[in-house]
């Protein structure tokens, strides 16, 4: 049921189309989950340096494959209090290997994190917050799930959706391991909002990404605990039926809705563009893409008019892609 979900979730089909870190950071992820259940049951050298290449790989591809470290943490610690998963191994064992991996892969990616430091800050300082309501956390379970694009409103299949994901929280909280991994992703959930805040970083959905394999889960785990009050077979198999056929229409809305085709844009800007011209974007998600199909390296002025009116100072042409 989880990996239906995935395969039919517009929030997982979006971000595996576009040219960004998180399908990679989804799929990383899911591997650190499995690396951290291989570590649990068998804490030998193999299992460390199997997990040290994980984190290492994890910080690499997005800073926010961090915030998946503690709900792992506490996947691990529970493993380690379970004589029949553990056999004779002690949980400090455990322990011990779990955050020596952790420290080896966070120590690999230190160079590079001094290196860009000072960029990195730069991208920080620019204040945009997110002021929070309950239609906007309505809104944030909507992209999460099966939103056509970034700003839709909550839908009432979307609040199926979250019915689900609250009946998985409490089935989740039965279970011992279920509160060792759920208390602290949601946690760190509410911690990383709590800290974009104290940035004045806007937040998104996409920044959610390195928790969202526990959203798939619970959503799956209370859809199948929904499932079990259901008396004959030939309604379970309907009610999944249901449920497929509209993650399928708003998948099927997304692709309607479509995406910019950056080659053919590229294509058009050649066409249009005059000898020597200056070209600017709004925005620095078409900068990359383009700059990517143009072959040489484009601005964007970040919707401000003043870095507008700084382009157009000493030019005679101006070519603005919107």
């Amino acid at each position: 049921l989880t990996a239906a979900f995935c395969a039919l979730s517009s929030f997982h089909v979006r971000y595996s189309q576009e040219l960004r870190a998180y399908p990679y950071l989804l799929l990383i992820c899911s591997v650190t989950l499995l690396v951290a259940d291989r570590l649990s049951a068998r804490p030998d050298r193999r299992s460390v340096l199997a997990l040290a290449a994980t984190v290492a790989v994890g910080c690499y591809t997005n800073l926010t494959y961090v915030l998946v470290l503690v709900p792992v943490a506490g996947l691990v610690f529970a493993a380690g209090q379970s004589g029949s998963d553990v056999g004779r191994v002690a949980a400090s064992r455990i322990r011990l290997r779990f955050l020596t991996g952790v420290s080896l892969g966070v120590l690999a990616f230190v160079p590079w994190l001094v290196w860009t430091w000072t960029k990195l800050g730069s991208r920080l300082s620019r204040p945009r917050t997110t002021e929070w309501s309950w239609q906007g956390v309505g809104d944030r379970w909507q992209a999460l799930t099966i939103a056509v694009g970034n700003f839709d409103r909550l839908t009432w299949f979307g609040v199926v959706l979250a019915l689900f994901f609250v009946v998985g929280v409490v089935a989740a909280l039965k279970m011992r391991v279920g509160r060792a991994v759920l208390i602290p992703a949601l946690a760190t959930l509410l911690g990383w909002e709590v800290v974009l805040q104290i940035i004045e970083h806007w937040s998104a959905a996409r920044y959610d990404t390195a928790l969202w394999p526990f959203i798939a889960i619970l959503v799956a785990l209370g859809f199948e605990r929904i499932l079990r009050f259901l008396r004959w077979r030939w309604l379970c198999w309907a009610a999944c039926g249901a449920v497929a056929v509209m993650l399928l229409v708003h998948v099927d809305a997304y692709h309607r809705r479509g995406r910019p085709h950056w080659d053919r844009l590229a294509e058009a800007v050649r066409e249009v563009r005059r000898p020597g011209e200056k070209l600017v974007t709004i925005q620095h998600f078409s900068r990359t893409c383009l700059t990517y199909y143009l072959g040489e390296p484009i601005t964007a002025i970040d919707r401000k008019p003043k870095g507008l009116r700084q382009r157009l100072e000493g030019s005679e042409s101006l070519l603005v892609v919107s």
